[in-house]
Order: C-alpha cells, then sequence, then structure tokens
C-alpha cells in the first residue's frame, strides 16, 4: 500500500493564492496563479512519486510520520529529519527521502515553496 504523502507546502499555496478579502484580480492575474498552481501540483507529483517509489513494501497500517525536508534547486536533498510520527515509520520516511532521486525545481519560485517543506507520511 502506498502512503499518502501530504506536502504541506503545496497545499499551503494553494490555500493562499488569492485568497485575500475584498481583492479584485484581472483575467490575466488569475491565469498566472492558475499556472503557478499547476507548476507546484506538478512539481509536488514528482517529489511525491520519487519518495514514494523509495518506501519499503511494509505494513505501516495506522502510522504516521512527518519528516522536514530541505532540497537544493537542483533537487539535492540537503537535509532531512523527523518531526515525529511512528519510529519504525520515520526510519522508512528518512531513507526513502535520503536515496529519492528528486528533480530540480521548474523555476525559482517553486523552488521557493519547496526548499524547507514537512513531508507528512499517513497510512
Amino acid at each position: 500500500m502506498k502512503p499518502l504523502l501530504n506536502i504541506a507546502a503545496f497545499a499551503s499555496v494553494l490555500l493562499t493564492v488569492g485568497c485575500a478579502p475584498d481583492h479584485h484580480i484581472t483575467r490575466a492575474e488569475s491565469m498566472k496563479m492558475t499556472v503557478r498552481g499547476n507548476d507546484i501540483n506538478h512539481y509536488a507529483t514528482q517529489v511525491h512519486d520519487a519518495i514514494t517509489d523509495k518506501m519499503p513494501i511494509a505494513n505501516f497500517n495506522g502510522m504516521r510520520c512527518t519528516v522536514r525536508m530541505q532540497l537544493a534547486r537542483d533537487g539535492m536533498v540537503l537535509n532531512v529529519q523527523s518531526e515525529g510520527g511512528d519510529a519504525i515509520l520515520c526510519d522508512a520516511a528518512l531513507k526513502a527521502v535520503q536515496v529519492a532521486k528528486i528533480p530540480p525545481a521548474p523555476s525559482d519560485e517553486v523552488y521557493q515553496v519547496f526548499k524547507n517543506t514537512p513531508l507528512d507520511f499517513r497510512y
């Protein structure tokens, strides 16, 4: 069973885009936000797939773990550390992030979203 991997930076960006009260956006601004959201969504999928492909086949049912990943612009993992959860799953998640082949972010804007992000693993 593949984990549900929630990339928190992705979720927070989507929730905050265009949410300012009384802010009227133009069609061009709306299209730009859509493109940005699509870029973030696509990269989040790439990161998710790169990490979950390295997770071992094991019974982690009912387990959770949060790890924080720090990335270089080229996709290299600079640091990863556990922020809490079930020890067995956290150990597997840390190892999976360390060996995952994460692609470079498609833009500096997308990189800023993912350069220091928590990853929530839930089974």
